[in-house]
């Protein structure tokens, strides 16, 4: 009987302690790491399509729209309802709801939504080019850190009075050109924080922005930059420009760099490097206000076409080129036509008028040139651009 009960003992005892195990391993398996696949992997961003595929969706949808934003969706969750398009403008074809990009519209305003950071394609050229009626873009969830090319991202967008781009990543970007062309009605544009390192290309960057009074580019690197072409043409109402951070050691072309920027009253270009610049025509013509212009450190010797470089400044008195010289072959057609009040044009032994190969109506209107020659309006052209029976003087 004892044996009997010692034993069930045994048993009772051998039981709580496998129990007791198997409780601990069912713990220990709670406790082990997920091996399943976990949402880590999950896309943080999704990718925009390329600018013009984006501003193709949205001129054949939204041709009408005046306000452009870019944000998060769940921001605008009755905008979302009330929509009368979704259309996916991601990349990769997901859509909103999949953790893409969506396009909604309503009351004119076009949404460009996500409930991930939307990550702006790295081709975002004419990306609201020639939408004139767009009055307000805003930029709330827009990375473009990874952006290469933003030329005529906002083109003739006419309807722009204010662009806040301070959100802009642009160390990446390399092309620029006309990124604001035409721009005629923007009164005010933030650029402060652009990063133009590897920019290689600002042709027409601000062409036409014709109420824009202000300009801060002190932050601009331009030491890649190869054209400056018309980069200011047309910007009518500045009245000064601060460019003296520029470095302009890579650039060959400045044609019609300044042109008609009616207002400029005086330009310092005391540091800009010409040594490459092959094309400076018309680069300060019809800068009708102009009154001074430091020119001091231009390096010419590369020069092929300096035709219009000067034309119709009307109020300039006084040219130091002094630093100019004459590369065989120049172009100087029209080079001083219609600076009336000119009186002297001063040069140094380095311009040779032999090497000018055109140069009609070179001094033609310039009333008040006094030289070696005192000004005849019938003598005009290359033949009397010498500082030895001509109308220039030469600085010793």
């Amino acid at each position: 009987m004892c044996k009997f009960k010692f034993k069930s003992l045994m048993y009772s005892i051998l039981l709580v302690v496998f129990l007791f195990s198997c409780s601990l391993i069912s713990a220990c398996s709670f406790l082990e790491p997920n091996t399943e696949p976990s949402n880590l992997d999950d896309p943080k961003t999704s990718t925009l399509i390329s600018g013009y595929d984006f501003s193709v969706i949205l001129n054949n949808n939204c041709f009408d729209c005046t306000s452009v934003i870019f944000d998060y969706g769940k921001n605008y969750t009755s905008e979302i309802a009330n929509s009368t398009i979704s259309i996916g403008v991601d990349e990769d074809g997901l859509g909103y709801f999949e953790d893409g990009i969506s396009l909604f519209y309503c009351d004119k305003t076009a949404f460009i939504l996500s409930q991930v950071e939307i990550l702006a394609n790295q081709d975002c050229s004419e990306m609201f080019s020639y939408f004139e009626n767009i009055e307000t873009i805003e930029f709330n969830n827009f990375n473009t850190e990874e952006t290469t090319k933003m030329s005529y991202m906002f083109e003739q967008c006419k309807s722009l009075e204010s662009l806040d781009l301070s959100c802009f990543k642009t160390g990446k970007v390399e092309w620029m050109m006309g990124m604001f062309k035409d721009c005629s009605n923007l009164i005010d544009l933030n650029v402060e924080g652009f990063n133009t390192a590897n920019v290689k290309d600002m042709y027409c960057m601000f062409f036409g922005c014709t109420k824009l009074a202000s300009l801060n580019l002190g932050n601009f690197n331009t030491s890649k930059v190869i054209d400056t072409g018309n980069m200011f043409r047309f910007c009518s109402s500045l009245t000064s420009l601060d460019v003296s951070n520029f470095d302009t050691s890579n650039v060959e072309t400045m044609e019609y760099m300044f042109a008609d920027c009616l207002r400029l009253t005086s330009l310092d270009l005391s540091n800009f490097n010409t040594a490459k610049v092959e094309w400076i025509n018309d680069m300060f013509s019809g800068c009708v206000n102009l009154e001074y212009i430091d020119l001091s450190s231009f390096n010419t010797e590369n020069v092929d076409y300096m035709e219009n470089m000067f034309k119709n400044c009307v109020k300039l008195t006084e040219l130091d080129l002094s630093g100019f010289s004459t590369k065989v072959g120049v172009y100087m057609d029209d080079l001083f036509n219609g600076c009336a009040e000119l009186k002297t044009i001063y040069v140094s032994s380095k311009w040779n008028q032999l090497n000018i190969s055109s140069g009609e109506n070179m001094f033609y209107g310039c009333i008040s040139l006094e030289g070696d020659l005192n000004y005849n309006y019938l003598c005009t052209d290359k033949t009397y651009a010498s500082y030895l029976g001509g109308y220039l003087t030469l600085k010793i």
